[in-house]
Formats: structure tokens, sequence, C-alpha cells
């Protein structure tokens, strides 16, 4: 825990956040319940109308409980009556209801629906829609905070050394656990729940560990006692980043904010940090992206042990010393979501943070209840986290005050029905990323959102290398951009008919200027033969690419879908580049027996060597056909569309095994393409054709420029495998540091 810091910068407040029920019911809570009850008008702010409603409200809730604790429940008519002009029939609003039929249910009541519709007639459909069940929900506040400790205080184990922060139902303070010999936030309350046996299993860095909780009798108290992390919170970094221009943030702002508290709390700054050295040089998507990925780790480590945090904001991110974020005060049993009292005070400034599903489950009409929430409901919470911290303010916001609970859910449920406001985003690469990740993390429907936390890590991961992530997303005008708008289709077809084609044509003159005019008879069947084979080879020969390529368009559109791609689809996106050039080259194979044997069949007076030397033509553009296209396809399917296969989940388990395997194949494939111009140059020397040098000088030329074309070809394919490599890869260590995913 920490000194909390409750101003908020104009530039990250909404409407709701000026109120800070929490210090109105604070104030309230050792005078409650009250005899005159005309006296609530002395804890109400100043101000609009809507804002002493808003805590009107809460306080009723508070004193109503209060007063159920001695054995009566003041019905809302009598608040009406003390305070006519603040709270008529009309303005009451459904969760002030709720709070009263709760509190007589609690005392053994049992109070009908038929009553509170006839009292209070504007809410019938309402008290129609609601879910009146026997079961009662327990109203957050259960006693007010104990009295304040001075320093110097034994409690228990525990000396107090200075109050760290207070509410409305407790108080934290920085204490010495004598026992341990180590300082703790120790937090002192009338109220226990499983919130301590939940979190004791926890063991995260980035999450603050909570050691253990007791009872003492004198004074009667809970106490529950944690890890201190004294750099102050997310929500204080937000406050400077507010006060920079957007070009003017970096990750130094985590830095500064955090040495500001540890000056404050009389704590020393580490003198040796690699995270605080990375942040002073870390541009601010990257520090967002940052920050994200280890929340997004310890959201999903509670979430695979059932815990779900529920509570995602600034406010509740602790910074650590190096700069480490910490999530804090899980609200692990989820109570006072429907609106009982102090819920407004526990959760009124998290509204702004919660999900679709949570918001529904805070709301007292609707079904869907808190044990319905799942991980993506934190997911939510912490997209809406980490867009604040990177544009400033949240992605949505709204200037009108609510009057009660009840509006304030239902404005923010309005609101998530709204496309996420226009943001500054800029052309940088890791910009692009963070932008189009946290507009996934938004998603209305749980299932398009990222599976877990995670994945979410997974994907933000991308936004610390900005060089890596243009290969995820590439330019528009960029070579890489540009095929991506082409169909997948016509870019496998152009890279393996044009060396084949170019193959062919080089093929048909070649033989027909050094062999067939040897044997003029044989120039028409030529000529046909050449034209069937073509005419079959050609168009089989796309079938099968088509055929072939399907997995890679498969994995595409699931990724463009949001979906994760299968394994075997991955797969084929390694291997096309083999598959569609064994298929060209099998072909040119073919032709090399075909077009010798039906030759010599038709015409007996051709002579062996020239039809060993036809053979060796055809075979060395078979090799042709099949080396460059390799190269050329391999190259497309992992630095274009295994990336974009890879954007869903940012996950390969076998991406380090597939880099081994094409790197060994690449290496063969180079070995063939350097023999392929030596080959040319045996084969013109060998013809009877010494008085045509262009053909030789065409021939080695020709294949001396797709040894240099493949050359390149595969030095883009290693340099990309080892780009990829850092975000993907399991086995590499992170050039970026990050503490250790579990303690």
């Amino acid at each position: 825990m920490n000194d909390p810091d409750r101003s908020f910068s104009a530039a990250t407040q909404t409407r709701t956040d000026t109120l800070d029920l929490e210090m109105w019911l604070e104030a309230f809570a050792s005078a409650a319940p009250l005899e005159d009850r005309t006296e609530l008008r002395n804890y109400l702010p100043e101000g609009e109308l809507a804002k002493k409603r808003l805590v009107l409200v809460e306080l009723i809730k508070l004193d109503m409980s209060e007063a159920a604790a001695n054995g009566s429940v003041p019905l809302i008519e009598s608040y009406m009556e003390a305070l006519p002009d603040l709270l008529c029939q009309e303005s009451v609003p459904l969760d002030l209801v709720l709070e009263e039929l709760q509190l007589r249910r609690e005392l053994g009541e049992s109070p009908r629906r038929e009553e509170y519709s006839e009292r209070f007639p504007q809410l019938s459909s309402a008290l129609l829609r609601l879910p009146l069940q026997n079961e009662t929900i327990a109203p957050l506040n259960q006693g007010a905070a104990p009295e304040k400790l001075p320093a110097g205080a034994q409690l228990d184990d525990f000396t107090i050394i200075r109050q760290l922060g207070s509410g409305a139902f407790a108080q934290v303070y920085l204490a010495h656990q004598e026992s341990m010999q180590r300082l703790v936030a120790l937090k002192v309350s009338q109220r226990s729940g499983d919130e301590p046996r939940a979190l004791a299993q926890l063991q995260h860095p980035n999450i603050v560990r909570v050691y253990d909780q007791r009872r003492v009798c004198d004074p009667q108290a809970h106490l529950l006692y944690m890890q201190y992390v004294s750099g102050g919170t997310l929500a204080d970094v937000l406050k400077w980043s507010a006060k920079r221009l957007p070009e003017h943030r970096d990750g130094s702002l985590i830095t500064t904010s955090v040495d500001e508290n540890l000056l404050r709390a009389a704590q020393p700054s580490p003198e040796v940090s690699s995270i605080r050295k990375w942040l002073t040089t870390a541009s601010w998507p990257s520090t967002v992206a940052w920050v994200g990925i280890q929340l997004a780790r310890a959201l999903d480590y509670a979430d695979r042990r059932k815990v779900l945090h529920r509570d995602v904001k600034p406010a509740n991110v602790l910074m650590s010393a190096e700069g480490i974020p910490k999530l804090a005060d899980f609200n692990v049993s989820a109570t006072g979501l429907s609106g009982r009292a102090g819920a407004a005070a526990f959760f009124g400034g998290s509204l702004a943070y919660m999900s679709p599903e949570q918001l529904r489950a805070a709301d007292a009409t609707d079904p869907t209840e808190a044990a319905d929430l799942d991980g993506r409901s934190d997911i939510y919470s912490l997209g809406v986290l980490l867009w604040e911290m990177w544009q400033s303010r949240r992605p949505w916001s709204s200037e009108q005050t609510p009057s009660s609970w009840s509006e304030a859910i239902s404005s923010q449920r309005e609101l998530r029905e709204l496309t996420p406001a226009d943001c500054e985003v800029g052309e940088d690469a890791s910009s692009r990323v963070l932008h189009r990740v946290l507009l996934q993390t938004l998603q209305l429907d749980p299932a398009k959102r990222p599976v877990d936390g995670g994945e979410l890590a997974g994907r933000l991961r991308l936004a610390l290398f900005p060089a890596v992530a243009k290969i995820f997303d590439p330019p528009r005008f960029s070579l890489p951009g540009m095929i991506l708008r082409l169909p997948p289709w016509l870019v496998a077809t152009t890279v393996i008919l044009v060396p084949n084609i170019a193959a062919g044509i080089f093929n048909y003159f070649y033989n027909e200027i050094v062999i067939i005019r040897e044997y003029p008879m044989m120039q028409t069947y030529f000529e046909r033969l050449a034209m069937g084979v073509n005419a079959f080879a050609f168009p089989a020969a796309v079938v099968l690419l088509y055929w072939f390529l399907r997995p890679v368009v498969r994995g595409l559109q699931q990724a463009r879908s949001g979906q994760h791609v299968d394994e075997s689809l991955l797969r084929s996106t390694w291997n096309y580049g083999f598959q569609a050039a064994t298929i060209g080259a099998g072909f040119w194979a073919a032709a090399g027996l075909l077009y010798p044997l039906a030759l010599k069949a038709a015409f007996p007076e051709f002579q062996p060597d020239d039809c060993g030397h036809f053979f060796i033509s055809l075979v060395i553009c078979g090799l042709v056909a099949w080396v460059y296209p390799f190269f050329g396809l391999t190259a497309i399917g992992v630095i274009v569309y295994y990336p974009q296969q890879m954007q869903p989940t940012m996950k390969d388990p076998n991406f380090e095994g597939r880099v081994r395997y094409m790197d060994r194949r690449c290496a063969r494939f180079l070995v063939v393409a350097a023999g392929i111009p030596l080959l040319a140059a045996v084969l013109v020397l060998t013809s009877d054709q010494h008085d045509k040098p262009w053909i030789t000088l065409f021939a080695v030329v020709a294949t001396a420029f797709g040894l240099a074309a493949a050359f390149t070809a595969y030095q883009a394919i290693r340099e990309t495998m080892n780009e990829l490599g850092t975000v993907l890869s399991p086995e590499r260590p992170s050039p970026v540091p990050m503490p250790d995913e579990e303690l």
C-alpha cells in the first residue's frame, strides 16, 4: 500500500470522479445513525443538485444500515419528510429501495414487491424486472473505521510508523512487524472476509503479497497485513503524464513519479536497476505496453487460480521502487455490486473501468450476477486503464453527474455501447500496435477480446519492439503492405509462374537453336509437342498450387477474424514455398523425360547425345523453377503471412523448431542455387554452339542473377526469423527487462 492522493488532473477525471463518495461517507460514518435526519444536510457537498442527491442517497443507505444494526430500519419516507427539497417520491432511485428491502429481510421481515410498487409507482416496471430472491446481499459497511492510531502505537505484533491512507471503513498504516522484523502495510478495519485466504496463495512479482490476517480484541479490529510498496500508484503516474504534451511523454514519467513518492516515504531509490535504466529511454507507447504486459500476466496468474480482481484501476496498481507495477486490492467477494450500502464508495470511482458484463452485474434489474464474470472482465478493465495511461483520458467520458447509483450504472452501460473516442495514434509501429490491441481488448462481446491475460500480454509485447512491430503491421506502401492487399492466389501465381515462364521460354529457344535446327524434320513436331505439354502442365500446376494454398488463406482468414490459427495452418504457411516449388520441379522433371523420349520415338535418327543434352537442359530449367520460387514464396510466407497469422495470440510454442528446420532447408536450397550457374555454363560449353557466345553469356548471367536474388531472400528470411524470435520465441531472453513471471 502507499500514500493516497485523491486529486485527479482535469485530463483524466470524469464527472463522477469529482464526488469522492468515500470522503463524504467517512465524514458521516461516526455520526450514523442520526436521530434527527435533517442533519444529513450538514454532510452534503456544495454545488449542483445532482451531486447533492447522489451523496445523499449513499448517506441514507449508510444511515439505514447502521440503524438496522440497532434493530430497526427507517423507511425511505422518513428521509423524504426530513429533506423534501432533496428527496421526493419521484426522485427515489431503485438502489435506495433495494437497500431498504434487503435490510428488512435481514431483520426477518418479508416485504412484498406489491408494497414497494404502491409506495413508489414510478419504479413499478423496474421492480417487476427485479429478481427479488429470498437471499440478501450483505452491505459493504460493517462498522465504521477504527479510530486513527498515532505513530509509535503498538497493535498486537505491529508498531505503527505512520498512516498511509484512510477510508470510510478502514485505516491503512505503515507498520513494523516485530516478530518478522519487516515493514508491512497494515489494514485495520471492522470487517473481514475471504480476501486474505484467497490472496495469500498469490505469489507473483506483479501482485502485492498478502501475508496473513488476524483478529484482535483490544481494540476490536480485523488486521490484514501485506507487502509494503513505496513507489506510489499508477494514478500518480497518470497525473505526471497529463502535465506533458503527448510528444514529451516517455518512460521516465514512471521513474519521476516513483522517485517523488520514495522521497515522501523517506525510502531510498535503487542505485543500480536495469528496469529503471530501460524506462529512461523507452517511448511512451512501449512503456504503456510494458506496464500492460506485467498486469496482464498477473491477472492471468490469478485467473488460473480462480481469483478475479474485479476492481482494476490506476489507484489499485502500486509501483515498486524500481517502477514495477503491482496489482493490489483484489475485490475477491464482489460484495455490494448491486448497490448496497457502501457500494458507491467502494466502486463509484471504479465504474469507469468496469466491463459491460460487470456493469450488468452491478445493475439490480439485470439477472447477471458477479459469479457469472470471468477473467475477460478484468481484461476489459485493464484495457480501459491502459487507454487512459496512453492517451491521458479514458475511452469514454460523460459530462453528466448521476443523481443515484442506478443512474450512474445506466449511464456507464450506455457509454460501453459507443465506439471509443478518437485518439492520437502516432505514426510509429508501436502506437499502431497498441491502438489495435486496445480496441480488441475493449470489445463489447467478451468472446471477441483476448481469451486471457497471457494472450493479451503476447499481443502487447509487440509494441515493445518498434522494428519488429513493422513486420506485423507493415506500412501501407511498403512491399509487405502491398502484398497483403493482394489476393494470396495472385501473389503465389505470380511468384511461381514468372520463373517458370522465363525458364520455359529460354528452354524452348535454346533447344530449338542448339538441337532442333540440326533436325529440320522435327521442327513442326517439336512445336506441337511443346504447345501440348505447356497447355497441360501450366494449368495443372496452377490447380495444384491453389489446392496447397488453401490452408494459408484459411489461416489468414482466421487471424483477420481474431481467431487462434491452428497449428496445421501455421505449418502449411511455412512449408508452402517448398510444396509449390516442388510441384513446378516435378512437372519439369516429367517434361525432361517426356521430350527426349517422344522425339526419339518419332524420329529414330535423333542422336542419344542430343537426347541427353535435351534432358539436362530441362533439368536445369527445373532447378530454376524449383529453387527461385521456393525462396520467393518462403520469404512471403515467413515475412508477410506468418506474422499476420500470429497477431491474434502472439504465441507459437513451436517457433524455435520451425526456425531451425527452415534454416537448414534454406541452406540446402542455397547450395542448389549456387550450382545452377555452373551447370548452365557446363551445358552451353559442352554443346556445339561455340560460335554463339551470347547463349553462354545469357545463361550464366540469368542464373547468376537468380542466385543473387535467392541469397537476398535467404538473408531476409533469416533476419526476419531472428526479429520474430524477439517476441515469439519461448527460449530467447527478452532484451526488455521484466521481473520473473512467478516467484
